[in-house]
């Protein structure tokens, strides 16, 4: 038995202990990255509804509106739709964690400008990471990304 090949149970025992070690690191890491990739992902999607909204009133040249799939709750998802209410584009499913909340629409004239008389926004919550990002449309048209508030 002296030409036997493999593990002894001490080497098997240390590198399971290195291998947990690694991952009660790791977990608390991975859950974060998790949670800022749902925060991101949610601020786009709210960004790229907002700007094919103003994309396809200027390119057919009527009112397109962003708004809720259900009334007043932004965080079931919306949609970009025309004058007649046909659908134009709809989002993805908000992730789990991310709260969104804003007016009951936000409407774009065919010159790209808002029919709004004062600027709107959108606000983004991630209960996870207790972070507030903002979609800030002025009144002119151009829509941002904010951390925090608009201003």
């Amino acid at each position: 038995m002296a030409n036997a090949r493999g593990f002894t149970l001490i080497e098997l025992m240390v590198s399971i202990s290195v291998l947990l070690v690694l991952i009660s690191v790791a977990g608390p890491a991975y859950s974060s990255f998790i949670n800022n990739n749902r925060f991101d992902g949610a601020s786009q999607e709210v960004s790229m509804g907002y700007r094919i909204a103003r994309t396809e009133a200027v390119k057919t040249m009527q009112t397109m509106r962003l708004r809720p799939l259900v009334t007043n709750d932004w965080s079931q998802g919306f949609e970009v739709v025309d004058a007649s209410n046909n659908r134009i584009w709809r989002s993805a499913s908000i992730a789990q964690g991310i709260t969104l909340s804003g007016p009951a629409q936000i409407a774009v004239a065919a010159n790209g400008a808002l029919t709004a008389s004062s600027d709107q926004q959108i606000s983004i919550q991630s209960s996870p990471l207790s972070q507030t990002r903002k979609l800030c449309v002025l009144v002119g048209g151009h829509g941002y990304i904010k951390q925090g508030n608009c201003s």
